[in-house]
């Protein structure tokens, strides 16, 4: 670096000083030169070499990975804190009534056709070791749709029962008393004068039973077992007993697969004005293994029926394989299919309950249902849809069907088809529910029949149509509106020949108006359309009927 410029520069500064001390203060001394010119000339010129450079990339080191070595020590610690001088006043706990429960009622009531209600349900209140209590309803039209009280008919119910609750088993037990009147009404019309005490029916029926289950539903082996006898007698001297006994258990194998047994015992006696006595045996054992995946539900098993009747040669031992799947398809559809099969018992209180109108002195035989195959779809569409459709077709021996008595039209005779009956019976069915304020279900079922031995299904609907719903009205009144259609009802005439039954339309509307949490009013609305629709021949039902009362809790 040249720095010759830097000389002159200083140089030049300084003797501006000195030109400046020469003008105001500064004498020359004496015998000094006066005329001096000093020529300074820098010509030296430094160079310095260019520096290397002491910094560059630093290379890669090796990197060792280990896992070091962690130790923990540990030191009592200790504090000793003063007095906070906090007091503290404990305060007893109170403890929180349980909700009320209302779970005892009165309820009275009258409507047309000159017919009282009254019902009483009792129970003892909250008790973790046992529950004890009683059920009685009455309810008696003493006029009907012919000739007044000749047509009259009621029921009386009453029950009492009682459970005791254990660590593992529960035992409980019923009592159940009740009686049927009816009358034998359908007879022809020009006989006006037929004496109501002459056409009386009754049905009086005593059935105890006794048993034991579960008291907790999540253990790994379900059972109940029920031990029973039954008794019916009508007003003609005719009565049977039922000595039963039933059994359902369900054994958790592995996860997912549980092994279920049903097992059932009848042995029934028979005595009526045309029979001494006989006796008849009803066995079946059933089990079956379902085992369920994420997707799918497989079933497998066998039943095994013991029938002691003699119709068609249906006496001995019958073997009913059963197999069934389903498939979970999405998100709460479900596809399935299944076939079984089984022995249906046929008895002086079944036949009463479907068709009152038959003496009990017609010959019973148990039902043979062969095969039995099943297939549908079913699920849910949102939160508030649900659906179901299939198609089931049923195989049976000894199918019953009803038809009146030529001599006597106002009773009915059982008509077995020995052969082999077919039943197809497709359907449908949809149920829309919005939060428990909206709940309305509608379903619809076809049924084909396809006879061996007799004509026609007599006294078995082609269709079958219902409509049922619950409104809730603001918490305060609640409406049950329901609707029911069949059609296709055949009977058969004094000639023989074939009467086609108008179709059944019946409209029922059920208004309930709660007043308090104890106190409530409701109306029944029967048969709106006053249609005096029959179910079975020359039998018509009662027009509009209206019933009406109080309910009280307590």
């Amino acid at each position: 670096m040249e720095i010759k410029y830097y000389i002159i520069f200083i140089l030049i500064i300084l003797s501006f000083g000195v030109n400046a001390q020469e003008t105001n203060t500064w004498e020359r001394p004496q015998g000094e030169l006066e005329n001096v010119e000093l020529d300074v000339i820098g010509s030296k010129e430094i160079k310095l070499n260019n520096a290397n450079r002491i910094y560059g990339p630093i290379p890669p080191q090796p990197v060792n990975r280990a896992t070091p070595e962690l130790s923990y020590s540990f030191r009592n610690f200790s504090y000793q804190s003063g007095d906070a001088g906090i007091r503290l006043r404990p305060r007893p706990v109170v403890a929180q009534p349980e909700s009320k429960l209302y779970g005892n009622y009165f309820r009275v009531g009258f409507g047309n056709y000159i017919t009282p209600l009254a019902e009483a349900y009792l129970t003892n209140k909250r008790n973790k070791d046992y529950s004890v209590g009683i059920h009685a309803r009455y309810l008696n039209a003493f006029k009907g749709p012919v000739d007044g009280k000749n047509s009259g008919s009621g029921q009386l119910n009453t029950r009492l029962f009682g459970n005791m609750y254990g660590d593992k088993a529960t035992v409980f037990g019923n009592l159940a008393f009740d009686r049927d009147n009816l009358h034998y009404y359908g007879y022809p019309k020009e006989d006006s004068l037929v004496n109501e005490e002459d056409i009386r029916q009754h049905f009086n029926q005593l059935k105890l039973e006794t048993g034991m289950r579960n008291t907790n539903d999540e253990d790994d082996f379900q059972y109940d077992v029920r031990l029973g006898f039954s008794n019916i007698a009508d007003h003609y001297a005719a009565h049977e007993s039922d000595i039963y006994a039933r059994v359902r258990t369900a054994l958790d194998v592995t996860e997912d697969a549980i092994v279920h047994t049903n097992g059932s015992i009848d042995y029934i006696s028979h005595k009526d004005t045309l029979d001494d006595g006989s006796k008849r045996l009803l066995v079946s054992v059933e089990s079956f293994i379902e085992y369920q995946t994420q997707n799918f539900k497989l079933q497998a098993g066998a039943e095994l029926a013991y029938s002691g009747d003699s119709l068609a040669g249906e006496d001995g031992l019958h073997f009913y394989p059963m197999a069934g799947i389903s498939y979970l398809m999405g998100e709460g559809f479900r596809l399935y299919l299944k076939l079984d099969g089984g022995m249906k018992l046929m008895s002086m209180m079944s036949l009463a309950e479907e068709n009152a109108y038959v003496p009990a002195s017609i010959y019973q035989a148990n039902g043979n249902m062969l095969q039995q195959l099943s297939t549908g779809l079913n699920g849910r569409i949102g939160s508030d849809l649900g659906f179901h459709l299939g198609v089931n077709w049923e195989k049976w021996k000894n199918a019953h069907f009803y038809n009146n008595l030529n001599a006597d039209i106002s009773k009915f005779e059982v008509l077995y088809d020995t052969g082999a009956v077919s039943i197809l019976s497709p359907f449908a069915s949809i149920e829309y529910n919005k939060s428990e304020l909206y709940r309305v279900s509608l379903r619809g079922d076809y049924y084909a029949y396809t006879m061996s031995s007799l004509d026609e299904a007599w006294h078995r609907p082609d269709y079958r149509l219902a409509i049922t719903g619950r409104i809730n009205a603001g918490d305060k009144i609640f409406f049950t509106p329901e609707l029911f259609v069949l059609g296709g009802i055949k009977a058969r005439g004094l000639n023989d020949e074939i009467v086609h039954m108008k179709t059944v339309i019946d409209l029922n509307l059920g208004v309930e108006y709660v007043l308090n949490d104890r106190l409530s009013a409701f109306l029944s609305m029967k048969n709106m359309l006053g249609n005096h629709y029959m179910l079975f021949n020359h039998y018509p039902v009662r027009g509009f009927q209206a019933l009406g009362g109080v309910t009280l809790k307590f």
